[in-house]
């Protein structure tokens, strides 16, 4: 009849068994901290990706709405729904923009252009929840009067609110 075990430790349970051979498990620490060796985007090249980032959205939303004017013409003026639907894609578009291009490629495009990208605090890629938590953290920052962004300028690690509560930085290429 076979014996089951509750232990807290099952390693130490496993290692107590004779003939269950336990294979070692290596663990290195890193020879340097997450970060170090990284060239970290300052506030100002921050400040100019996101009015890149800002003019593009912007021309998007003209060129959108000037294609509805083409589309539906006079309609638009007196359809609360066309209204209201202009109105939600001028805040979420910008969002779903900043989330997306953050999570799948690592930069915006004036994050691109600038060569600049965001990154985890590990350096690794960012998961989409991250993205997101970075895109909420911006607009609280955003909401404080932009002192989270202020951050930026007066950390040594060059991160801002949105990056501190999202787990992120950013570096240049």
């Amino acid at each position: 009849m076979a014996k089951l075990y509750l232990c807290y430790d099952a390693r130490a349970m496993l290692e107590s068994s004779p003939g269950w051979g336990v294979p070692e498990v290596e663990t290195a620490e890193p020879s340097v901290a997450p970060g170090v060796g990284a060239r970290l985007a300052g506030f100002w090249l921050r400040a100019a990706a996101v009015a890149i980032d800002w003019a593009f959205t912007v021309g998007v939303q003209v060129a959108l709405g000037a294609l509805a004017g083409l589309l539906w013409g006079a309609a638009l003026r007196g359809s609360r729904v066309f209204q209201a639907a202009g109105g939600a894609f001028q805040w979420l578009f910008p969002l779903v923009y900043s989330v997306l291009f953050h999570w799948l490629f690592g930069q915006t495009m004036g994050k691109m252009i600038l060569g600049v990208r965001v990154v985890a605090a590990d350096g690794g890629p960012l998961t989409l929840g991250m993205a997101v938590g970075r895109a909420l953290g911006w607009a609280l920052s955003l909401l404080a009067l932009g002192m989270g962004h202020l951050l930026a300028a007066l950390r040594q690690d060059k991160r801002a609110l949105h990056d501190l509560l999202a787990g992120t930085r950013v570096e240049r290429l």
